[in-house]
Parts: C-alpha cells; structure tokens; sequence
C-alpha cells in the first residue's frame, strides 16, 4: 500500500534550489534510507513531507490516518522533564511499564529519573529514540490498522559503535513488530545497511 507520493517536488531558500523536481513513492513496511551529499536537501524534504515547510511546485499524499513518529536531527527534548515525562506523548494513556522497558534497552534505566538537562549528548540522543519507539508501539497497540511512518533525521550521531549496534538492533525489532515505515537521514551507509534499507538519491539536477 502507498502510504506517500511525492511528485515532481520543488523547493528554493531565496535563490538556492535545494530540492528539483524529485519524485518518490514510499510503499507501507518499507525502509527507505536517503542519501547524498550535505545540502542536497534531504532535512528539507523530511520537514516537507511533516508539513513544518512548504514548498514552491509538485505535490505530496498522503495516506489517510498516517501517523508520524519523528527523530529531528536536534534532540527536541523538555530539559526540566526526567525521561518518563519527556516520553508521555501521549498522556491520555501512558503505559508506564513499556516505557521503563524501552529506556532499558536503550541503556537509559539508570539516568531515567535525572532532568534531560542533566544528560550527555548520546543518553539525549537516545531518549529522542526512545520517545519515538514509544510512540510506534502505542500506536500500534491502540490503531493496528493505521500506518505507522518512523522518520529519523541523523538519529544515530554522538554515539559510540557499541552503543549504536544496540540501538540500531532495537529500532530494528520495533519496525519489525509493529511493521512500521522507515525514512532515514543518515551520512553512514552502514547504519542504513543494518537497518535493512533500500536508498535513494536526493540530487539535484
């Protein structure tokens, strides 16, 4: 199933085209990694298609009842909240015991009551993480029959090799579980490798 298509897209900041007619199709389960060099415009495309920038000629669909879950390439975190209060985003149910587990294996149990104010650059890396996965296997829990579209933006930087293999495993089995898409910012093409992506060159003419 199509959960987006994007058609001919354009997009200029004043007189710099970053993005030139580009068109893609990205189909329910699937794990795309986009690639290219620095300034081709792949954060831009993200924010397209999160409707946070408009864009100047082409369209973008959309599947009804997509659900976005989003890693920005910043880790936009609530510094004053501990780790279980930055992951409630959904405070009208929030399942506690899964949010522990998922801090757990993403190796953040012992820092999960200090104020992301308090945390290194990796832990809020990977708070960012776990806020997102959370979101997957809620949403997967409560609307199993609504696509589910994980977008990561660089998700991976300011950790070290054995850190990421243990993230990336876990990103790994929540895709799998939940059957959520994957579209990946990443400048490691190993990282998009593990994760089992197919790539796609944003280039621009």
């Amino acid at each position: 199933m199509n959960i987006l298509k994007i058609d001919n897209l354009s997009k200029k900041y004043n007189d710099i085209q970053v993005i030139d007619h580009f068109s893609m199709e990205l189909h329910s389960h699937k794990r795309i990694a986009l690639s290219g060099p620095s300034g081709e415009g792949k954060t831009s495309l993200l924010s397209i298609i999160l409707g946070i920038n408009s864009f100047d000629g082409g369209s973008v669909l959309k599947s009804d009842n997509l659900h976005y879950l989003v890693v920005f390439q910043d880790d936009r975190l609530m510094p004053s909240f501990n780790a279980l209060k930055n992951m409630d985003v959904y405070p009208s149910r929030f399942a506690k015991p899964l949010a522990l587990d998922i801090l757990d294996k993403l190796r953040l149990s012992d820092v999960g009551d200090k104020p992301a104010c308090k945390y290194s650059g990796g832990m809020s890396r990977r708070l960012a993480i776990a806020r997102a996965l959370y979101g997957c296997l809620i949403l997967h829990e409560t609307k199993p029959d609504e696509p589910l579209l994980l977008v990561m933006d660089e998700p991976f930087k300011g950790l070290d090799d054995a850190l990421k293999n243990n993230v990336i495993e876990y990103v790994d089995s929540v895709l799998t579980s939940t059957g959520a898409t994957l579209l990946l910012v990443t400048h490691d093409k190993k990282e998009a490798t593990a994760l089992g992506c197919d790539f796609i060159k944003l280039n621009r003419q």
